[in-house]
């Protein structure tokens, strides 16, 4: 009997033993749970590595380490708290959807290899980089989806405006309104500029014999300028006066022949001209306050568990602000998931 109650005993413990374990196990390989849901430590470490590889300098010492590693951890959080709550608002982003942001990205290249060759610098493959594009556009998504309350006044934006006029003052470049004919060689650009100065109709002549597909059709016209031209051709354009015709200047795209059709002697924009601006801007802030609150409100609510005995306290603290981050944001202000950074597009304009 006595030897039955041992055999007893010893089946007992072992069973209890394995059950023991077997809770053990469920957290073996995380850094930490959200709700139920792991964060892998392999996930983490790699994240880790590939940021030491591509900026060694952010990791001058243990302790700028330390406030990465908890930075990442956080920002790992949120985006499972943001990715959870998006399953539970029936927040979702098809396939299609992926696949056109995908291809709208790849038109910022010269071609497929470029893409490819963005997307391997960046350490990623296509799949990893998909899933990336997956994730940013179900964030951003939801985040619209709970900020879908936020309006903007005309009394905030005017408000704006008095407060900040001296951001809404217009640059050099902004203060002409040209058009030009594009040639590909001098002894042409000399002859439309011949023809231009004799008094023929100047956006006949673009029609004619520009090279710029752009706005041959418009009679050369380029509207406002938005950003700088190449230095050579700013540099003739602002020495117009009001319908006057430059003489034939080089730049790397060829040979132009410009004409000033309207100048601004205001610096100051006006409020109408900015008011969209303005309601984008003060739209934005809204809606990344919008974010923070909601995000804040997940955390407040969430079971998370961290098991990384050193990040732990750290971690468990607020929730970092978006200014205080050290990885990429959307531009609501949301964490990016952990994975990689869009390729950077290798396009370039044509001013």
């Amino acid at each position: 009997m006595k030897r039955l109650t041992s055999i007893v005993a010893v089946l007992l413990a072992a069973v209890l033993l394995a059950g023991s374990a077997g809770c053990a196990c469920t957290n073996a390989g995380l850094i930490a749970k959200v709700n139920g849901k792991g964060i892998k430590q392999d996930d983490f470490d790699k994240e880790i590595a590939r940021y030491k590889e591509q900026y060694p300098t952010m990791f001058g010492n243990a302790d700028a380490e330390f406030r990465f590693r908890r930075s990442l951890l956080n920002q790992m959080i949120d985006a499972e708290l943001l990715s959870q709550a998006a399953d539970k608002e029936g927040v979702k982003v098809t396939d299609e959807e992926v696949a056109k942001q995908i291809e709208n990205l790849k038109k910022g290249f010269k071609d497929q290899a470029a893409f490819e060759a963005a997307l391997s610098k960046s350490g990623y493959d296509i799949e990893q980089f998909t899933e990336f594009t997956r994730d940013q556009m179900t964030s951003q998504a939801l985040i619209k989806k709970v900020a879908a309350d936020v309006t903007i006044s005309d009394e905030e934006i005017k408000v704006h405006y008095d407060k900040n006029k001296s951001r809404y003052v217009r640059q050099p470049y902004e203060m002409i309104h040209v058009a030009h004919v594009l040639l590909n060689d001098q002894k042409t650009a000399d002859e439309v500029y011949g023809k231009a100065a004799g008094g023929s109709d100047f956006a006949g002549l673009a029609k004619q014999y520009s090279k710029d597909a752009a706005t041959a059709s418009k009679g050369g016209d380029l509207g406002w300028a938005t950003m700088p031209y190449a230095a050579e051709f700013q540099a003739a354009a602002d020495k117009l006066g009001v319908g006057a015709i430059s003489k034939p200047v080089k730049t790397s795209f060829g040979w132009h022949v410009i004409k000033m059709i309207e100048k601004k002697s205001d610096k100051q924009k006006t409020l109408e001209e900015v008011k969209e601006q303005i309601r984008q801007i003060l739209f934005q802030q809204s809606q990344a306050q919008s974010y923070q609150n909601y995000l804040q409100k997940l955390r407040a609510e969430a079971e998370i568990e961290i098991f990384d005995e050193d990040l732990k306290a750290a971690v468990e603290g607020p929730v970092p602000t978006t200014g205080t981050t050290t990885r990429p944001t959307t531009a609501t202000g949301a964490p990016q998931r952990t994975k990689p950074k869009a390729p950077a597009s290798t396009a370039t304009t044509t001013k």
